[in-house]
């Protein structure tokens, strides 16, 4: 199980993923409406979405 805390105490309208590739694609679409985020921030989703798809990804789903 994975616990993802938003510091702002911001309750999101979805919470249940099946895979983190599934929670970043979801994270973008939902932020970019409601914020526009930094062309960092969506760097930093490109290169982790990058890291998973990777073979030799450290990235390991939760047991």
């Amino acid at each position: 199980m994975t616990t993802i805390t938003i510091k702002n105490g911001k309750k999101l309208p979805r919470t249940d993923f099946e895979s983190l590739e599934e929670l970043l694609d979801w994270a973008v679409d939902y932020f970019q409406g409601e914020v526009p985020l930094s062309p960092e921030t969506i760097q930093k989703t490109k290169d982790a979405k990058k890291e998973l798809a990777s073979p030799d990804s450290t990235f390991r789903p939760a047991s």
